[in-house]
């Protein structure tokens, strides 16, 4: 194949030594132009060697670079690794920190814990130190009140050991193997012993000798002996206020026993303030419940019941009742309490009140006493009263009788609680229509309480007006008279000046000779008793409007009928506002309103 065809004036390149003009051109520069290709060559020669030793020694370089590069790398990665390696250990030692200061933490809190309960540990102990000292303060206070409790009752046991050996030998003289049966009462005892006081008995030991006296004192007062009574509490409060110069249990009782017996005697005024000054000493010693508080309490109430004030004495009977329900719901103290309530009731005529309170005080003294007892007996009596206020007269009837054979089964002989009990059921028979029973037992009962108290007595004065009441329902004007004078003559003994018992036994009188048709003995007797009751009670009262009402009747009979008509009205106005509810005060006035105004 034939090669490439080239012009003259071609402008392709072509290889150097294949141009022939210029190999012509070098070949004639043949010496001078080999010179200069050598020099050339070895100036390029040289260029090359250097720049080959320089790329030697880049490469030397860059081999020491990259060494390098590989041992910063190595450096690197071992840093790195380094660097992992502490981090991990920081990350563990920072667990580890987390974890000890938790520990501390845990520690710190149990410490304070720990300190805190070692603070509450140490209040604690102050605290037991403290009750520790004030139980050993209270025990050596304990201690001291028991040995002072000790010596108390054995001063107590000898104390009463003298007053049994007293009783005995004072007694004795008495005794039914001595003087029999019929010669023996109970009065006769007592003023036997008394007599044994005077004599100098017990003068040795003041306070075994005022427990003796207040002891008699306190049987003959319920004897129905109220002024030898007083007597007695009088020398034992004289006594009491020598020993004791602050206020003292004994003293505080002594004051309120002399209280009680001016009231029973009826000396209201003098009666006062010992009550008060009693009730004052109570409460600064017994601030609280306690048996003293409410004996003086109690003698508020009867002081207030002898006044007449009888809504001011139900309160202090209920507060004294309360005191001891409290205290004492079982006791005889509670049963003796509550019976007083009773009796005030009975005096408001309060009858269905009375009647609770007196089935409660049956039912404690019936729990405390098996068998027979003057307690319970007491109450039967009483409850007899309060059913015949109630009409409910056969239960009466039947309480009054059981109380009766309790009494004797109780006291051989004659009593005056047999007295009385026969006084009693005797007004009921009489309510019953059984008036001629009604008599035989109002003579049983007056001629036992004749011979039990010799002389005037109050209890005989009330029995002589009851049988002569009797007599006169039986038309026996005659017999009822002179007991009635009898009765009139021995409250006047008992007491000086105006008295209601006295002021009632006349116009008891004034009613039986106005049925004898002694007018103006009547009218004299009538206007004695208003008279009386008005001085004693000039608001007015149910037995001053009965008074009146006879008055009326009086002169009505005698025929001054305006007059008649004024003091009926009085009279009806009268009980009408002093007696709620109405009873048997009233019943009488309208019956004798009825006649007047006929």
């Amino acid at each position: 194949m034939a090669g490439p065809q080239h012009s003259a004036h071609s402008n392709t390149p072509s290889p150097f030594f294949a141009r022939p003009g210029v190999l012509r051109w070098g070949f004639g520069l043949t010496v001078s132009g080999l010179v200069v290709l050598l020099v050339l060559v070895w100036v390029q020669s040289e260029r090359v060697k250097r720049a080959e030793l320089e790329l030697t020694a880049t490469n030397a370089r860059l081999n020491e670079a990259e060494k390098k590069i590989a041992d910063a790398s190595a450096q690197l990665a071992k840093s790195a690794a380094d660097l992992g390696e502490s981090a991990k250990r920081e990350a563990s030692l920072t667990a580890q920190v987390a974890a000890i200061q938790a520990e501390m933490a845990q520690q710190r809190k149990a410490l304070t814990d720990a300190l805190d309960a070692a603070e509450q540990r140490g209040k604690e102990l102050a605290a037991a130190k403290v009750q520790a000292e004030s139980a050993r303060t209270e025990a050596n206070a304990a201690r001291a009140e028991a040995d002072a409790a000790k010596a108390q009752a054995r001063a107590d046991e000898t104390r009463y050991r003298r007053v049994r050996q007293f009783m005995e030998t004072a007694f004795h003289p008495f005794a039914p193997v001595t003087v029999g049966p019929s010669d023996t009462t109970v009065v006769g005892v007592m003023r036997g012993a008394v007599d044994e006081l005077e004599s100098g008995a017990l003068a040795d030991d003041p306070a075994a000798r005022a427990l003796v006296q207040t002891t008699i004192a306190t049987v003959l007062l319920n004897s129905g002996e109220e002024v030898l009574a007083q007597q007695l509490f009088d020398d034992v409060l004289v006594d009491s206020r020598r020993r004791f110069t602050s206020d003292h249990e004994e003293l505080a009782d002594a004051i309120a026993d002399a209280a009680r017996a001016r009231i029973a005697t009826g000396d209201l005024a003098g009666a006062a303030p010992l009550a008060d000054e009693a009730l004052a000493m109570a409460k600064r010693i017994s601030p609280g419940d306690s048996p003293l508080l409410a004996d003086a309490i109690g003698v508020q109430a009867e002081l207030a019941a002898a006044q007449g004030k009888l809504p001011e004495a139900a309160r202090h009977a209920e507060e004294a009742a309360s005191i001891w329900l409290r205290t004492a719901p079982k006791a005889w103290q509670t049963a003796r309490e509550l019976q007083k309530v009773a009796d005030i009731y009975d005096r408001q005529r309060n009858y269905a009140d009375a009647l609770k309170v007196l089935q409660e005080t049956l039912k404690i003294r019936r729990a405390l006493h098996k068998g027979d007892h003057p307690d319970i007996a007491a109450a039967l009596i009483s409850l007899g009263g309060v059913q015949q206020s109630l009409g409910q007269l056969d239960e009466a009837k039947k309480n009054l009788e059981d109380a009766l054979a309790m009494q004797r089964a109780l006291h051989a002989g004659d009593h005056w609680a047999v007295a009385d009990a026969l006084h009693n059921l005797a007004s009921v028979k009489q309510s019953l229509g059984e008036s001629v029973e009604a008599e035989r037992l109002f003579r049983q009962a007056l001629a036992m309480k004749e011979r039990i108290h010799k002389g005037d007595d109050p209890s005989v004065a009330a029995g002589l007006v009851s049988l002569a009441l009797v007599e006169q329902s039986l038309r026996r004007e005659d017999l009822a008279e002179p007991m009635l004078d009898r009765a009139i003559k021995m409250r006047q003994n008992l007491h000086e000046g105006d008295h209601e018992a006295t002021a009632r036994a006349f116009a008891c009188r004034a009613w039986v000779r106005y049925d004898r048709r002694e007018y103006d003995k009547a009218a004299s007797d009538c206007k004695t008793a208003v008279e009386m009751l008005e001085r004693l009670f000039p608001s007015g009262s149910a037995a001053r409007a009965v008074a009146i009402a006879l008055d009326a009747r009086i002169a009505a009979r005698m025929g001054d009928k305006a007059d008649a008509r004024k003091k009926i009205e009085q009279a009806v106005a009268m009980v009408e506002s002093a007696e709620q509810p109405a009873g048997a005060n009233t019943r009488v006035v309208l019956e004798l309103r009825d006649e007047v105004m006929r």
